[in-house]
């Protein structure tokens, strides 16, 4: 799951590093076992960047495979607002998470971006997110 938080003609960006290698991302992670998507995304903005935030819509997907099928990737984007007008604050709880801030939307072409949605970003920041499924409900029942 992953966070598109714009303000100002910018959008929220979170640096990684791992071996060595700088990428940007969304901010965002995993789904823990027994958590809806939705709390999901509010609990790692929390964790990893101290900022509370409303999810509104999924606005994205993207689905990337590495070559050697050792990791597929599906990522959900949900436009959120903050709460406040508070700045991202890398907490450290992630030590993947070097950096995060908002980007001008006319940098984020020349960024190095996991997985590689610069082309996909402009655009819908571009159209305002035009496309917005709602938020998805838990649907479990027993069989």
């Amino acid at each position: 799951m992953a966070v598109l938080i714009p303000r100002e003609n910018a959008i929220l960006l979170a640096l990684h590093e791992k071996d060595g290698r700088r990428v940007w991302v969304l901010p965002g992670g995993g789904v823990d076992p027994g958590e809806s998507m939705v709390e999901s995304l509010k609990r790692e903005l929390l964790e990893e960047l101290d900022l509370a935030v409303i999810p509104k819509a999924i606005v994205h997907a993207c689905e990337a495979i590495d070559p050697q099928g050792s990791r597929h990737l599906i990522q959900l984007s949900f436009l959120c607002e903050c709460r406040s007008n508070a700045l991202p604050r890398v907490t450290g709880i992630d030590p993947r998470v070097v950096d995060a801030r908002f980007v001008p939307c006319e940098d984020i072409s020349r960024l190095d971006m996991h997985p590689p949605i610069q082309t996909d970003l402009a655009l819908l920041i571009q159209q305002g997110f035009p496309h917005r499924l709602p938020l998805p409900e838990n649907r479990w029942t027993e069989s």
